[in-house]
């Protein structure tokens, strides 16, 4: 009983260390994006401000 209690949470922890890989997978793509939206923001007021001077 107990044995096979232990498989079933090394089951369980697999999924979740599957689950955590996907999320931090998910939070890499978003900080991604959001660095180069920012980058394209600054690039565009630094050309408008070249482009006023």
């Amino acid at each position: 009983m107990a044995r096979s209690q232990s498989k079933k949470s090394k089951k369980d922890m697999n999924r979740l260390s599957i689950n955590i890989d996907g999320e931090y997978h998910f939070t890499n793509m978003f900080f991604m994006v959001v660095l180069i939206i920012i980058i394209g923001a600054v690039l565009y007021m630094a050309r408008l401000t070249l482009g006023g001077v």
